[in-house]
């Protein structure tokens, strides 16, 4: 009987531990099965959030045609401008076009009734700049130097007064930030802005 009882023990030992491994295994297979759903998320996410960017209407993007979006590329214009003349500012608009260092059509708000210089060349545009409703900023850089002075309060350049006439107005500022103000700031800061603007910081 003895022998009997451990024969019927030794055989059922195996039997529990497949249980078990088949409990482990089931266990792992749920936990695996978890992971991939959680990926599959992730990923589902990321594709969401990339088709957002990269279909989204230019209105979002970063190369909208605003006047904020133009006065930053007069910004860099700017700089570019300055490191092949000593870090001078420009002396007009009409020379950066003149010179390529940026287009027609930066210098026209897209809600104004102006349109972009006309000519088959940089330096025809240039000359035409101020011939008509082809400029939409006022630029008061001339006489500036990098780095500048105050940077955080001078100007560089604004729209026209007349362009917004209920709303605000933008301002371009030495240190590269735009600001939107109010016609009643925005009149007050123009009639602040100084005949000789700053030079180079020492």
């Amino acid at each position: 009987m003895k022998n009997t009882w451990q024969g019927t023990l030794n055989e059922a030992q195996p039997l529990g531990y497949e249980r078990l491994d088949l409990k482990q295994a089931q266990r792992d297979k749920r936990i695996r099965t978890a992971i991939q759903i959680a990926l599959l998320g992730v990923v589902g996410v990321w594709m969401l959030i990339a088709g957002s960017v990269l279909f989204s209407p230019p209105l979002h993007r970063g190369s909208v045609r605003n006047s904020q979006g133009n006065l930053l590329v007069i910004y860099t214009a700017c700089m570019n401008y300055g490191q092949d003349h000593d870090h001078a500012f420009p002396h007009s608009l009409e020379e950066l076009l003149a010179q390529s260092c940026l287009t027609a059509d930066r210098l026209v708000c897209p809600n104004s009734d102006d349109t972009p210089a006309p000519g088959d060349s940089a330096e025809e545009q240039a000359s035409n700049l101020s011939k008509g409703h082809h400029l939409s900023y006022v630029y008061v850089g001339n006489g500036m130097a990098w780095p500048v002075r105050n940077a955080a309060t001078t100007v560089i350049a604004y729209e026209r007064l007349d362009i917004h006439k209920r709303g605000g107005i933008y301002f371009l500022f030495a240190d590269g930030r735009v600001q939107l103000l109010d016609i009643k700031k925005a009149r007050a800061l123009i009639a602040a802005i100084p005949t000789t603007q700053p030079t180079a910081a020492p």
